[in-house]
């Protein structure tokens, strides 16, 4: 018969790519290859500087999402401390209503704010009054668009500490990790970035790259043009 070559299957995380190794997929047929994002809208970004720590989630409001424990953690931080920081919450609230009515619920007692949906455009000018953002999904996750404008913007981040986000973010460099669905160990590490907000200024180098999404497209391109020639080829090599 004709040999065919396996089809070649790309992944952006390294954690979903052992995961269908796990589940049996031959390596050989499993690539790796890091998201790109659109860096155009972040042409001329600059940071805008405050008086005091600007801390916030932009994502999907739902209870995978794990914005509840984000909540829950600036809750049992004494108002003194947290009186000298902010938390805004961006997201769609149409999505899960009795989900977001527990957060409403969450916000009024600590003072957060829940600010709606954050437009694409708007992004950008998000980041760039952040201080700290925070991803506390309480599931794996694979390549979240948002880390990676965080990182494209060298915003520090706050991050479960497995799946595609753990990956994204190394402790110390680009960010800290905390223990997936704790909101104990979440309260931790922002009552240590309140303490010591210079460490912030420490993180992100010039090493710190994220692919443009035109590379991406031109790196996948290029790889399945091999991977198609591959196929060609040995189909003519049993004929």
């Amino acid at each position: 018969g004709i040999h065919r070559s396996p089809l070649l299957l790309q992944f952006p995380s390294q954690f979903l790519r052992n995961k269908f190794l796990e589940w049996g997929i031959p390596e050989d047929q499993i690539d790796h290859m890091r998201t790109g994002i659109d860096l155009q809208m972040f042409e001329g970004y600059q940071a805008k500087p405050a008086d005091h720590l600007r801390v916030t989630f932009i994502g999907t409001i739902a209870p995978h999402k794990g914005v509840h424990l984000l909540l829950q953690a600036w809750q049992r931080i004494e108002p003194e401390v947290r009186g000298k920081a902010t938390l805004r919450i961006f997201g769609p609230p149409s999505h899960n209503p009795t989900y977001v009515s527990k957060l409403v619920s969450l916000s009024l007692a600590c003072g957060a704010t829940l600010e709606g949906r954050l437009a694409r455009e708007a992004v950008s000018d998000a980041l760039a009054e952040t201080d700290l953002l925070v991803v506390p999904s309480i599931w794996y996750e694979n390549s979240p668009l948002i880390i990676l404008e965080a990182l494209a913007t060298k915003t520090p981040l706050i991050v479960s500490d497995l799946g595609g986000m753990a990956e994204l973010v190394e402790p110390g460099r680009t960010g800290f990790h905390f223990a997936m669905g704790s909101s104990e160990d979440l309260e931790r590490v922002l009552r240590d970035c309140m303490a010591n907000p210079a460490q912030l200024d420490d993180l992100y180098g010039e090493d710190v790259i994220v692919r443009n999404v035109t590379e991406d497209a031109e790196d996948m391109e290029t790889s399945y043009r091999a991977e198609i020639r591959a196929r060609v080829e040995g189909e003519s090599s049993n004929l």
